[in-house]
């Protein structure tokens, strides 16, 4: 299911046309709260005009209601239901005699659509469902007037692992979001992990699993493409936009790092929220504002600045520096070598704390000191909504950073897909090891940075105790 038929299918969110925002529900949303932000004094939203793009069924009418005086709010959106679904809520706001500036609604692809000039344009949850968020942030700009304000949420990168995991968990066993009876299959594939496993943290931290269409959102999207923050840098000087202020949770943003560490003020806003994600502090999702700049700067593709040496892996160690045609060799010639296998949550994790480790060098703060004061300051923050108690392994203090960073440094990143499914095709065209490779890694991955695996006579893999 691509991501447009997966909004046609399940406009989001789904609530009923009836149910309308509530009294000041919109004042985050604001124009007055934005230029508040961006030129440090708020400015009247009378005569503006605001574009929402992939506003979904509920925000574009949050944003008229904000807005009575505008003089045009125009939502974009390619789901003819969810586009369906809002203009029935429009016209019921305006039976009750809401006080609604002009509203159009097109049902039309951002990418493909001849924009006017805006005063104001909001982008809430979209742009890291495509392929080239830069592109179509490029192309926003464009349609945002010189002194215009621009909002936008997106996904954090690295703090949503669990969120990614959790998803390939589903997928391994087959599930998809036409299944009659996905939420009850959901919840007996996620019982079927051990007590305390961080997929069914995951999975029980996200309220809205409780509804079918918000379960899809969360955990079967049909693709997510998220930038890290130092990515966003890159996008935003090459789209011509310059960022203002951060409004997420107080928490999760990257200012709130120099709570933690003092020395972190001589870093960059970008440096910060850089820091923040990749130690899985970001919990909720980052709200931006930004303005026009005059000029614009060559997109930098180069952004994972920070290097390491790359120790060379031995041939039964499962990771890019083997090439599955290597791996079948051995295996042909001798079908009982036991093969290591990197975890990929443990790679990726200590992906994240050495760009961490390098960041932080440049303020002269160790890593061991910074995570001892986010032990000791903070300490791990993911609980099961409405109670208190604490989900384990969600945290990065949960592991052992050390190993994270061993991990990390001393091998290639694991094997994808792709590479199993090569394999696999040498192995008399056995399939069922790609599938049994991505089960390994999602079940015993959060739990072990190494593990050992040998290849039986059909071409299957067993982890070896």
């Amino acid at each position: 299911m691509d991501l447009k038929n997966q909004y046609n299918r399940f406009p989001y969110p789904p609530i009923p046309f009836f149910a309308l925002p509530k009294k000041n529900q919109g004042f985050p949303l604001s124009y007055e709260l934005g230029t508040k932000f961006v030129f440090h004094q708020s400015k009247s939203h009378r005569g503006i005009k605001i574009l929402i793009v992939g506003g979904g069924t509920f925000e574009p009418l949050l944003v008229a209601q904000t807005h009575p005086q505008a003089k045009l709010v125009c939502n974009i959106d390619f789901s003819e239901s969810s586009c369906e679904t809002l203009k029935k809520r429009i016209l019921f706001a305006k039976l009750t005699k809401k006080k609604l500036p002009p509203i159009e609604v097109i049902c039309h692809d951002i990418n493909h659509w001849h924009g006017k000039k805006f005063d104001y344009i909001l982008i809430s949850n979209v742009l890291h469902h495509l392929p080239d968020p830069t592109k179509t942030l490029t192309l926003l700009s464009t349609w945002l007037k010189p002194d215009g304000v621009l909002r936008m949420i997106t996904y954090p990168k690295t703090s949503r692992i669990w969120m990614r995991e959790t998803q390939a968990w589903f997928k391994c066993h087959n599930l998809k979001p036409a299944d009659f009876f996905l939420k009850q299959k959901s919840k007996k594939i996620i019982n079927t992990l051990p007590e305390n496993h961080p997929i069914q943290s995951c999975y029980y931290s996200q309220p809205e699993r409780g509804f079918k269409a918000g379960l899809i959102d969360s955990f079967y999207n049909a693709f997510e493409n998220p930038l890290t923050p130092l990515e966003w840098q890159e996008a935003f000087a090459h789209s011509g936009l310059k960022w203002m202020q951060e409004t997420q949770n107080e928490t999760s943003q990257g200012s709130f790092l120099t709570q933690i560490s003092r020395n972190t003020k001589t870093l960059s806003p970008f440096e910060r929220m850089q820091i923040m994600d990749d130690s899985l502090e970001v919990c909720s999702n980052p709200i931006w504002w930004l303005r026009k700049e005059s000029s614009k700067q060559p997109l930098n593709t180069n952004t994972d600045i920070f290097t390491r040496p790359l120790y060379s892996s031995q041939i039964n160690v499962l990771d890019l520096n083997n090439s599955p045609a290597e791996v079948f060799q051995v295996i042909k010639h001798n079908p009982e070598t036991q093969f290591t296998l990197p975890s990929q949550v443990f790679w990726e994790l200590g992906e994240g704390l050495y760009r961490c480790k390098m960041i932080l060098n440049k303020a002269s703060v160790s890593l061991d000191e910074y995570l001892s004061q986010l032990r000791s300051q903070v300490g791990p923050r993911y609980s099961a909504p409405p109670h208190s108690k604490h989900l384990p392994k969600l945290s990065v203090l949960d592991y052992d950073t050390d190993e994270l960073l061993k991990t990390y440094e001393n091998y290639s990143k694991p094997w994808s897909i792709a590479q199993w499914t090569e394999l696999a095709q040498m192995l008399n065209g056995n399939h069922s090891i790609v599938n049994q490779a991505e089960r390994l890694q999602r079940k015993e991955g959060p739990f072990e940075s190494m593990f050992n695996i040998c290849f039986t006579v059909d071409g299957s893999i067993s982890k070896v105790i």
